[in-house]
């Protein structure tokens, strides 16, 4: 049987080293300045000061985040879909 593999030259023991994790979200980010540049703006502002979002906008950008990545996670996804997954996130405000 193969071993799955990850991208960007990680495997699945780095996910249990704090290096491996540093490598992935670095990765992470820099997709997100790539692809997304106001949510990667967002996600910068938070981290570099994580008291001054209030708990609705930490809600927000981790929903956002989870958008994200599940609309990069499938890129047959189409734009309609993220639209009907934006929608369903309006209804549960």
């Amino acid at each position: 049987m193969s071993e799955l593999a990850l991208k960007h030259g990680l495997s699945f023991s780095d996910l249990y080293e704090r290096d491996g994790l540093v490598r992935l979200d670095r990765a992470f980010v820099a997709h997100l300045a790539a692809a997304e540049v106001a949510l990667h703006d967002r996600l910068m502002l938070a981290r570099a000061a994580p008291d001054a979002l209030d708990r609705k906008a930490e809600s927000d950008l981790l929903v956002d985040k989870i958008l994200s990545a599940s609309c990069s996670a499938s890129p047959a996804r189409s734009a309609p879909s993220r639209r009907r997954m934006t929608s369903s996130r309006r209804f549960f405000r």
